[in-house]
């Protein structure tokens, strides 16, 4: 749930058309929406039921008590009866339609996104969308495994870390997106007879040119990023499954021991396996503080 107290570090809005990733609240521009928070992540999705008493609900109130002053107005052969049941069956109609679009997938906005233009990006190229949603895919495995870590490494920290991470690959996604939309808009461009020496058609093809090469450097810089995610979140969840298992054969050695004089063999060696992963942990999680925490 999200708190005045501890609000998001990041919010991720997903709906048909885009995906906004912002620093700053999100809101959906009409209709519900469903909020789910892991982290210091927000993440929004148009759609469901909105919350607290909406105007379709009142709207049904409405129908329902004209409703009931009909069936009064009839119970004492009153001539007016048919002008509550009447309203009130244009209230129902009404009810009905302010529930269908409230039930509508909305739009998600991002307040103010001009005048805060380097705190939101809007990502609509698939490519992009598909990207940063496996590197929240990513993060969230990341997430998961921190409170099991929560005596090694500041788990309010790493959520926080973990949210610049996914912002820092929002920007470089839509520094993506804009690079191949130019890219596009260049290739569009027609000579319209003129030689290839031309010194205007030399600009535009060198122009192109260092445009595809910062489209190579872009994609690699991307996969790097989500692969150093990838790293932390298989680190984390690889010294999980081993402490897991070094717990479970310390009770079996503790139990063979019980049983035998001899000592159990294997046992020093299991621990100093664990002890090296408890660094390779660590050391991927210097790795983001080093990335994205603030001196």
């Amino acid at each position: 749930m999200v708190t005045a107290l501890d609000p998001p570090s990041l919010y991720i809005g997903h709906d048909p058309a885009v995906t906004v990733v912002s620093t700053r609240p999100l809101k959906v521009e009409r209709g519900g929406v469903r909020t789910y928070r892991w982290g210091h992540v927000a993440e929004l999705f148009p759609g469901g039921a909105p919350a607290g008493f909406t105007k379709a609900q009142q709207v049904l109130v409405l129908s329902i008590v004209l409703f009931v002053l009909a069936a009064v107005f009839a119970a004492f052969g009153t001539a007016w009866t048919f002008v509550p049941a009447l309203f009130g069956v244009a209230a129902l109609i009404v009810s009905g339609q302010l529930e269908g679009a409230q039930r509508r997938p909305g739009r998600i906005l991002a307040p103010e996104s001009d005048r805060w233009a380097e705190q939101c990006y809007l990502l609509v190229d698939h490519r992009e969308r598909r990207d940063l949603w496996t590197a929240v895919t990513v993060g969230k495995r990341v997430c998961r495994t921190l409170p099991a870590l929560a005596g090694m490494v500041d788990t309010g920290a790493a959520e926080r870390l973990l949210a610049s991470a996914l912002f820092d690959i929002a920007k470089v996604l839509n520094q993506r997106q804009e690079v191949r939309r130019l890219i596009h808009e260049l290739g569009r461009q027609r000579h319209y007879g003129l030689p290839a020496d031309n010194p205007a058609v030399r600009k535009l093809h060198r122009q192109r040119e260092r445009l595809v090469q910062a489209l190579s450097d872009l994609d690699a810089e991307v996969a790097r990023k989500i692969a150093g995610l990838e790293a932390t979140a298989v680190a984390s969840e690889t010294f999980i499954r081993e402490r897991e298992i070094h717990q479970v054969t310390s009770r079996v050695d503790q139990t063979l021991a019980s049983l035998a004089p001899a000592e159990v063999l294997g046992t020093p060696d299991s621990g100093l396996a664990l002890a090296d992963e408890v660094e390779a942990v660590l050391a991927v999680y210097r790795e983001l503080n080093e990335r994205y925490g603030t001196s």
